[in-house]
């Protein structure tokens, strides 16, 4: 049985009513997707998403699943977890979701997205980073990533000491995603603790091999020059 079956958002296999019965009813109308929207509202989703773990499973579920399939992985985890809570609280057991891979055509819809981002913008999820919720700092990261912003930049090495190791994944990634416009920022930051150390580290050496060869000659240059400097 499949999650959407489990969770009551498909029709389970029905015989059909004998001649002269009643015509079934016509399907319910599901409510607007949690899970769509522009970047922008990412933050926001989380929060909205994470209350609908306190509602019953007829109300709560259309959105979740819609959830699930948003270009924002911290997103699809958010609707993951609160599906889980009300499976259990229903006696449904527990169910473990695969929030899986974004696909190509959502990371470009993001991509477009995040690019259209002002400073402020930007400076909201940069303080997405200090949330008490690991689950915000994570959606924080994953967006700061797209933006191509030094400041973004900067943000993520703080966060590379995280208290939550998803959290410092997901800002790995991001500088890693960030490209050319991270290396100012990794070559100031060389010198913290080890944690950032190692971070800095990691993305130079997948930067080094990025299919941008510009990409590729600046990140080798900043790893001679902090293998020289240390």
């Amino acid at each position: 049985m499949g999650w959407r079956r489990l969770f009551g958002l498909e029709p389970a296999p029905t015989v059909p009513a004998p001649e002269g019965g009643a015509a079934a009813p016509p399907p319910a109308e599901e409510e607007p997707s949690v899970g769509a929207g522009a970047a922008d509202d990412v933050l926001a989703q989380i929060a909205t998403i994470r209350s609908k773990a306190q509602g019953n499973r007829a109300s709560a579920m259309p959105a979740l699943a819609a959830a699930m399939e948003s270009d924002w992985r911290a997103v699809r985890i958010a609707a993951a977890e609160s599906m889980a809570a009300i499976a259990q609280r229903e006696g449904a057991g527990f169910v473990l979701l695969d929030v899986a891979d974004i696909p190509p055509e959502g990371l470009r819809r993001r991509r477009d997205d995040v690019q259209r981002f002002g400073e402020e913008q930007i400076q909201r999820h940069v303080r997405g980073l200090l949330s008490a919720d690991s689950l915000v700092r994570l959606a924080a990261a994953e967006v700061l990533g797209e933006t191509g912003s030094v400041a973004a930049a900067r943000a993520l090495i703080g966060a590379l000491n995280d208290s939550d190791w998803a959290v410092v994944s997901q800002a790995n990634e991001a500088l890693r995603a960030l490209g050319s416009a991270a290396i100012p920022a990794l070559i100031e930051a060389d010198g913290r603790d080890a944690n950032v150390r190692a971070g800095i580290d990691w993305c130079l050496d997948m930067l080094s091999r990025d299919a941008d060869p510009a990409v590729r000659e600046a990140a080798t240059q900043a790893q001679h020059g902090l293998s020289s400097r240390r």
